[in-house]
């Protein structure tokens, strides 16, 4: 549910007029404050032209909704939509008044924007006097909101509308609209068709002195497909580049997510510089945090995290988490206070529903008596609405409340399975351990009792004599030997049966490993030292260390890391 705006925008929509029988989309106008009252009845009684009153307007609502007042400017388009009822054909100002509507509405409802740039296109058909870049820009917002709500069919249609009308426009607008075309493509994965528009685009515009910010979104769209690819030292030259355009134009947001990508290359080139990288991106992020939506932030903050996970650096770690956790916890509260303020608006206008209408109605009273009586009846029907939208709401926030508990339910359930599960390995790798220390004491007593029989048959060798006796006794003993032999062996059986999820996920990360070494990160994994397993595999213990160095370079670790704590993390 999109909360950006105010909520009570859904209850200023007028789906059935009661100055019109048109079907087209209306605000239902809020009077609940006097100013607004005022403002409309100064508009619908001045003077002069009807077009000219709704430019006023529009100007008026840009200004309101720059300054971040997003409400005062729906008031002011709720008028303006109101005159335009009284144009006695479509024009430029319902073109300029339904493209402006539909930028405001677009956060809060895409299909309800999508109905003012409907209504934007049409006037195009009847409207001659309509610069190419408007026209250009229209086409493409319509695009982009098919493209959002999955209509990809239409937005291919309209992507193409733009593209004709920017080839009228100017190389740039040409450019842009392949560069579009391309983007959504890349959002289809389609990565073959979005590269082929992108070229054009690139070769469209030529000198990139000319229209820099379009050069370097159109090689950022080229470095992401190369690194889809695979391919990563031409899209680090690509971000270097834009790293220094962006710097300079002082585009924070822009750089921003320049700078996570050029992250992402240096990463899986393994360039050095990263960590100091990734501070100086904190203190930007914390100077520019307004600009930089939260999405992107979190972003940078997984990579963050990630990264000094790699590298075992704990406190960094936990440091970002903190702040996954801290922004995280932010969004939802951010959420649930604009929930509140659409709870509290909804309950204002029930409580002035009665005086909203007749204001309105006072306004339009001299018109007839007949559309004073379906005032009236649509004062009703707002009535009921507004019961039935509060009952819903309600019912909506006790379902959230109940999806809220059992998510937190469900993660205190998972919490707790993976604390067992870690005390069942913990409890696992105890096990193997002490059958692996059975094992190299069995191979000790193995050694020495295989020592007393090369003694014991010298002996024999020497005195000739009691043959068959000594000869039977050394019999027994061979055969205690071999119990002693199959029980050691039905230990190690048992430990690889415990290893085998372990030496899956190793066999999944290091598909390159020997069995040998697999073999040896098993060894490790459960603690053994070097002496240990060098008795366990009945070699020398410097060829274990030079095992444990080898299979340090395969496993990528640096030579202060540590190799045990490494597997564990497996």
């Amino acid at each position: 549910m999109l909360l950006k705006l105010p909520g009570v925008i859904f209850f200023f929509l007028m789906v059935f007029p009661a100055f019109s029988q048109d079907t087209t989309p209306m605000f239902r106008y809020d009077t609940t404050n006097q100013e607004n009252a005022e403002l409309l009845h100064t508009y619908l009684n001045a003077s002069g032209s009807v077009d000219k009153r709704i430019f006023e307007l529009i100007e008026l609502a840009k200004n309101d909704y720059t300054g971040k007042n997003s409400l005062n400017a729906l008031h002011k388009i709720q008028i303006a939509l109101i005159l335009e009822k009284q144009l006695p054909y479509p024009d430029s100002a319902s073109f300029y008044l339904n493209v402006f509507a539909s930028d405001v509405i677009r956060t809060i409802n895409m299909r309800y924007a999508l109905e003012f740039v409907k209504k934007a296109t049409e006037v195009i058909k009847n409207v001659n006097c309509l610069p190419p870049t408007d026209i250009f820009n229209i086409y493409t917002n319509r695009a982009g909101i098919h493209s959002q709500l999955l209509e990809n069919d239409t937005a291919v249609y309209y992507f193409r509308k733009a593209m004709d009308a920017a080839r009228q426009d100017s190389r740039n607008a040409f450019s842009s609209s392949h560069n579009n075309l391309g983007v959504f493509y890349q959002k289809l994965e389609k990565y073959d068709s979005a590269r082929v528009y992108f070229e054009k685009a690139k070769t469209i515009l030529g000198d990139y002195n000319q229209q820099i910010n379009l050069y370097c979104a159109i090689m950022d769209n080229l470095a992401q497909l190369d690194m889809v690819n695979g391919e990563y030292r031409n899209p680090l030259k690509t971000f270097i580049f834009n790293d220094s355009v962006y710097q300079v134009k002082k585009q924070s947001r822009r750089y921003f997510n320049n700078r996570l990508r050029l992250l992402d290359a240096m990463q899986h080139l393994g360039l050095p510089g990263i960590e100091h990288m990734i501070d100086s991106l904190l203190v930007f992020s914390d100077r520019n945090n307004i600009e930089i939506k939260p999405e992107e932030e979190m972003e940078f903050y997984r990579f963050a995290y990630q990264w000094y996970f790699k590298k075992g650096n704990e406190v960094k770690q936990d440091f970002y988490y903190k702040r996954m956790a801290a922004l995280t916890e932010f969004r939802e509260k951010r959420n649930s206070d604009e929930l509140d303020l659409l709870t509290a608006t909804l309950l204002n206008v029930q409580e002035t529903s009665f005086q909203n209408e007749m204001n309105v109605h006072l306004l339009n009273a001299e018109k007839s008596k007949l559309k004073l009586r379906n005032a009236k009846l649509m004062f009703l029907v707002l009535v009921v609405f507004t019961f039935l939208a509060i009952s819903t709401l309600i019912l909506y926030i006790r379902k959230r409340k109940q999806d809220y508990e059992i998510r937190q339910m469900k993660v205190a359930s998972e919490l707790k399975r993976k604390e067992m599960e870690s005390r069942l390995i913990q409890q696992e790798l105890e096990l193997k351990k002490r059958d692996l220390t059975n094992i190299v004491l069995h191979n000790t007593q193995v050694y020495d009792s295989n020592q007393k029989m090369i003694d014991r048959l010298q002996v024999i060798a020497q005195q000739k004599k009691d043959i068959e006796q000594q000869v039977r006794s050394l019999l027994i003993d061979l055969q205690g030997q071999n119990q002693i032999s199959e029980r050691s062996i039905g230990i190690q059986a048992n430990i690889e049966t415990v290893n085998a999820e372990f030496y899956e996920k190793l066999n999944q990360r290091f598909p390159d490993l020997t069995k040998a070494e697999t073999e040896l990160c098993g060894y490790i994994r459960i603690n053994l030292s070097s002496k240990d397993i060098s008795i366990l595999k009945n070699v020398e213990a410097a060829s274990v260390k030079m095992g444990k160095n080898r299979l340090r370079k395969k496993l990528g670790l640096e030579q202060e890391a540590n190799l045990y704590d490494f597997i564990r993390m497996i």
